[in-house]
């Protein structure tokens, strides 16, 4: 019934989509990727056997749908659906999403732009919040002009959610400078501070913050990271240092900063303390086809002797236009406070 319920959702999409065309600007596109996880011991007590090594395949569908209705009203949808191929049951591994469905409307109250709908939000470096799930039906209110922008939104339903980013660029000795606040009714309050430089040897951000959180009413972080130039034909590197203190991380699927620096390790060891990491990173291009990114995470709480060394090694490859493959190597060491970890993840993709 699953499998019938995707092919039907993809058939009226496309259906109704194609009569709008007519009258509208509308594109559709979307990405493919099967993947296959290796990873040894497996730690997820919902897949496999915890303790053993674990390998597992995965196809994955993103479609997206794109309208320009008019020059101040446009709609876009994202639907993912996912599924797992080595489940014992291939109804019961799939999964289907709508990631996001929103209207926006340009000028609707005066130079105020209004979007309704399921969008992602993040805030800068998605440290402070990064909604993607759970609570991302947001009415929204933006406004552009010149270097000034800014945006605000509010989730009800229950999940009392309230965001705010402003930016400024062209500032003379600052490039820009990005401003976002959160208030999330189930305990977490804050804001973070972005400053942004480009000099012609690289890009330099330094990024500073606090939070009122459930477990500590006052909790603070900070992320310094600089990206150089390319120093030789296709090379750059990166040295990235950060501090949270406990509670600034967020323990909540709603602000899920799944994109940020610190949840690259053990939650364990950013949740019950203050936390620093160091990581320096190099990126290059080996051919025209074949890119390299390198980096490696030391991660040190501040009470306890908890401390993690996670290597990630990625190797990308374009097999033909608009096809890809990429491979992840990552290897956790915790120095004995928690069972060391590895994990191999192949993906081959094409973009449509």
């Amino acid at each position: 019934m699953k499998k019938f319920s995707l092919i039907l959702t993809i058939a009226l999409v496309v259906a109704l989509a194609l009569p709008a065309m007519a009258a509208t600007k509308v594109t559709f596109n979307g990405n493919l990727e099967m993947e296959n996880q290796y990873v040894d011991p497996n730690t997820d007590p919902n897949v496999g056997t915890v303790g053993k090594s674990l390998s597992s395949t995965y196809g994955d569908l993103d479609l997206y749908l794109n309208a320009k209705i008019n020059d101040k009203v446009s709609a876009f949808t994202e639907l993912d659906y996912s599924l797992q191929f080595d489940d014992s049951s291939d109804a019961a591994g799939l999964e289907g999403r709508v990631d996001q469905m929103w209207i926006n409307v340009e000028d609707a109250f005066g130079p105020l732009a209004l979007r309704v709908g399921r969008m992602n939000e993040a805030a800068a470096n998605n440290l402070l919040y990064d909604i993607e799930e759970g609570a991302n039906e947001f009415v929204r209110l933006a406004y552009t002009a010149d270097n000034i922008s800014a945006k605000s939104g509010y989730s009800g339903e229950g999940k009392d959610v309230f965001f705010a980013e402003g930016t400024v660029t062209n500032l003379g000795l600052i490039d820009g400078v990005t401003l976002n606040y959160i208030d999330y009714n189930a305990g977490y309050q804050g804001y973070t501070v972005k400053l942004d430089k480009k000099h012609s040897f690289g890009e330099a951000s330094v990024l500073f913050g606090n939070v009122d959180a459930k477990i500590n009413d006052s909790a603070n972080v900070l992320d310094v990271n600089f990206v150089t130039d390319q120093l030789f034909p296709g090379i750059t590197t990166s040295l990235e240092y950060a501090t949270a203190e406990k509670g600034f991380v967020a323990d909540q699927a709603v602000l899920d900063q799944d994109d940020s620096v610190f949840v690259d390790t053990a939650a364990a060891l950013y949740r019950n303390d203050k936390v620093e990491v160091i990581k320096p990173g190099i990126n290059f291009d080996l051919t025209d086809k074949l890119n390299i990114d390198f980096a490696y995470a030391m991660y040190d709480a501040d009470k306890s002797t908890d401390e993690d060394e996670y290597l990630d090694l990625v190797a990308s490859y374009d097999l033909a236009e608009n096809t890809y493959i990429d491979v992840e190597y990552e290897n956790h060491n915790y120095d004995g406070w928690q069972e060391d970890e590895e994990k191999i993840t192949t993906t081959l993709g094409v973009d449509f």
